[in-house]
């Protein structure tokens, strides 16, 4: 027979990744759902920087094509954030 122990699982943690500083374009209204308003902020550019896990200092430039997709649920007074952005080390 197989034996086996419930344990509670590990709370997640959270550390630092990096800092972006992003140029956007005006946000465009896609539309209404029935899950709330969906919402594309076009990302055009920026900058960013951080430290890897081994504590070494990197940066880079945040490259036009990525977006922030939102869907608003004002019912609920909440907003699910998307984030896909495209970026490329120095």
């Amino acid at each position: 027979p197989i034996h086996a122990k419930a344990q509670e699982p590990k709370a997640p943690r959270l550390s630092y990744a990096m800092t972006l500083h992003v140029k956007c374009t005006a946000a465009m209204e896609v539309g209404n759902i029935p899950q709330g308003k969906r919402v594309v902020i076009p990302i055009i550019g920026g900058t960013f920087e951080g430290k890897d896990e081994k504590g070494q200092d990197f940066k880079g430039e945040v490259l036009s094509g990525g977006a922030d997709y939102q869907l608003v649920d004002t019912t609920h007074n909440r907003t699910r954030l998307e984030a896909i952005y495209n970026i490329k080390t120095s």
